[in-house]
């Protein structure tokens, strides 16, 4: 099993909040020894992702995907990956539309 992190600063516009949250559930995974792995650059985790991996990707209502994260997005989603999106706030509890009938593991 593998764990993706999506970097907030490269989806969101308003990261500040996520990178809390991100600080914090690095600090636990470090505490237990659960590797994971912070994508910056989508298109070097493209042969990676399998079907025990787990993604953990922010809502926001300014969130931007490149292409090769919408092509991460859908590789996880048809290899049936786990996707986790995390909203910050109630306003951005909708996940983007690429994996939203993908969410929180069927």
């Amino acid at each position: 099993m593998s764990i993706y992190i999506i970097n907030p600063s490269f989806i969101m516009k308003n990261h500040s909040k996520a990178h809390c949250f991100v600080k914090e559930l690095k600090e636990q995974f470090d505490k237990y020894d659960i590797s994971y792995s912070m994508v910056n650059n989508a298109a070097k985790y493209l042969s990676k992702i399998e079907n025990d991996s787990i993604i953990i990707i922010f809502n926001d209502e300014s969130v931007s995907t490149d292409e090769n994260l919408k092509k991460l997005l859908y590789l996880a989603k048809n290899k049936k990956a786990t996707i986790y999106p995390i909203a910050m706030d109630k306003e951005t509890r909708k996940p983007l539309e690429i994996i939203a009938d993908k969410c929180l593991c069927q």
